[in-house]
């Protein structure tokens, strides 16, 4: 919507606020709001809370959809989900989900044929900051605790690093409903940010592959494929850096280890055991999942 700016006196200018706005969260003559400068705009916020959003679905017969039903309207940000189930697998996998991540939403009501789902606590600016850096710490950890489990072929890691990536998800699921509920002021896109959190969650996707592959292994890998994960892992973590540092020259730097690393594994290809090969498939790609998310740093940083 666009509002036209309306001049008052010699130097003030006002604009009116959105009336949808100002009806779900009660605000009226004398509140104050909140207005907080960004790089492309205006954040105007205030105490009042809004009108909650309540999102009624049915998954009954929909198993396998369940999960990711719930998962897309908490990213969404709905405040309020009730979900219609009819069976006792459907209503066991939404306590799995619900006690597995969703940070702030609780199960509030249950019946015999529906869960209500809610907010109980509010995500805020300050939150997004501190959880997306912990993005970070949890995925290069996994990342260092792979290699050193497959140099020592450490079956008991691979489990504990599997179940790592319930954190990992509930982190990036966290950070995707703040950004889609208007909640980070931090980054100047939105769109920009969302997407590095979601491939961010995608490359935790690869390494919880690779530790399942690995768990079922007889034998230890190869020097090679230590090597190749090793690359994947330095690559990973100069992206922390040129995320957080970033310049031309660091971005520049990242695209040519980018290069050189999938050359090693080229050439490592032909002489690594034939049943090592899916394992270097999950490993290349989580390398080009990291090396695209370039552009989405340079709309952020440039």
């Amino acid at each position: 919507m666009k509002r036209r700016v309306v001049q008052h006196g010699p130097s003030t200018l006002t604009i009116s606020l959105p009336a949808r706005w100002v009806q779900e969260r009660g605000v009226k003559k004398g509140d104050e709001l909140t207005v907080a400068p960004m790089q492309n705009g205006l954040l105007i916020t205030t105490s009042t809370s809004r009108k909650p959003e309540v999102k009624r679905i049915s998954v009954k017969g929909l198993l396998r959809l369940v999960t990711k039903a719930v998962a897309a309207l908490y990213k969404y940000g709905y405040d309020e989900i009730v979900v219609e189930y009819g069976s006792p697998e459907e209503l066991e996998r939404i306590h799995t989900i619900l006690s597995t991540g969703y940070i702030g939403f609780e199960i509030i009501e249950e019946t015999k044929s529906e869960v209500r789902i809610r907010q109980v606590s509010e995500p805020q600016n300050e939150e997004f900051r501190t959880l997306f850096r912990r993005v970070f710490h949890f995925l290069l950890t996994t990342a260092d605790e792979t290699l050193e489990a497959m140099k020592q072929h450490n079956t008991a890691t691979y489990g504990k690093l599997i179940l790592r990536d319930d954190n990992i998800n509930k982190l990036t699921d966290f950070c995707r409903r703040v950004v889609n509920k208007g909640g980070q002021s931090t980054y100047r896109s939105d769109t920009a940010i969302y997407h590095v959190v979601e491939q961010l969650e995608k490359i935790g996707d690869a390494y919880k592959h690779l530790n399942q592959r690995l768990a079922t292994r007889r034998k230890p890998c190869s020097p090679a494929m230590t090597n190749a994960l090793a690359g994947l892992n330095r690559l990973l973590r100069d992206f922390e850096t040129l995320f957080f540092e970033f310049s031309l020259e660091k971005a520049e730097a990242f695209l040519k280890l980018h290069d050189a690393i999938l050359g090693e594994m080229d050439n490592a290809s032909g002489s690594m055991p034939k049943d090592e090969l899916p394992l270097l498939f999950i490993i290349q790609n989580a390398v080009e999942e990291t090396a695209d998310l370039i552009g989405a740093v340079m709309i952020l940083q440039l």
